[in-house]
């Protein structure tokens, strides 16, 4: 997909500047990964592409369980080593807000609805025509009211779930350069080692928003244009029984990654 080529396109995955939140038509505005606002601003493949990745290393776990199995080796052996790690919590602490938040919302997905209510005043449309979700933050949007009131309308017909439980096993290994936190597939061949170790990851994903509130209202709304839903069907999936979030922050790049199983 290519570039946009207006005069003055727009940068996207960066945190607004204090001088640049006070401008008109912002230059910079920070994305949840892949959100797409329109062909022309955005590439959004790399959540589809970790998806496959993810499907196809899984299915090499599957055949290799079958394997397992015709040797009488017991199925369930690696998923019960997998969660005995479940009992614990994030190290940090937006990891854990988030957490708790979630299953919060498993457990009342009603509970959560006012506050998708109450936040669609922070909508804006600049000059552009564009879509921004201002809180601390700036985030682009892609449809904008329209996806809050979706998300809304799920979580009204959505029945109380089981928590997810946390677990290690889930976290990969965090960035340790600025390079790396970056990298929009840096955490791609860690999860599919995991995956081909035996721990059935169903979903993983890169957000770059630092504001924890924000973060989590946004993986509920999940406005990101062709890939609108997966995280937050995912995340309110009741079939998931386990979830390892992990968040880092160098510099001025901040990432948090997630995986679900």
């Amino acid at each position: 997909m290519g570039a946009c080529e207006c005069d003055n396109p727009i940068e996207f995955g960066y945190e607004l500047n204090s001088s640049e939140k006070e401008t008109t038509i912002p230059k910079k505005i920070i994305d949840i990964e892949n959100n797409l606002l329109k062909e022309n601003f955005i590439q959004n493949e790399e959540i589809e592409v970790q998806k496959t990745e993810g499907v196809n290393a899984l299915k090499s776990y599957l055949e290799k369980q079958k394997e397992n199995k015709d040797k009488n080796i017991d199925n369930n052996n690696t998923n019960n080593l997998y969660f005995t790690t479940t009992s614990d919590k994030p190290g940090d602490e937006f990891s854990e807000y988030i957490f708790d938040n979630i299953n919060k919302i498993r457990e009342n997905p009603q509970s959560f609805i006012e506050e998708i209510e109450q936040s669609k005043k922070n909508i804006i449309l600049d000059k552009r025509g564009l879509y921004i979700y201002k809180s601390t933050v700036k985030v682009a949007l892609n449809k904008g009211v329209q996806a809050f009131d979706e998300a809304i309308n799920f979580l009204k017909n959505l029945r109380p779930m089981n928590k997810l439980l946390f677990s290690k096993e889930l976290i990969i290994d965090p960035p340790n350069t600025e390079e790396e936190i970056q990298d929009k597939k840096f955490m791609n061949e860690q999860i599919n080692n995991k995956v081909q170790n035996g721990i059935p990851i169903k979903s993983f994903w890169r957000d770059i928003v630092k504001d924890y509130k924000t973060c989590l209202l946004l993986m509920i709304v999940d406005d990101s244009g062709i890939n609108s839903g997966k995280k937050r069907n995912d995340i309110l999936d009741p079939s998931m029984q386990c979830i390892g979030i992990i968040s880092k922050k160098i510099g001025k790049n901040f990432a948090s990654y997630f995986a679900l199983c």
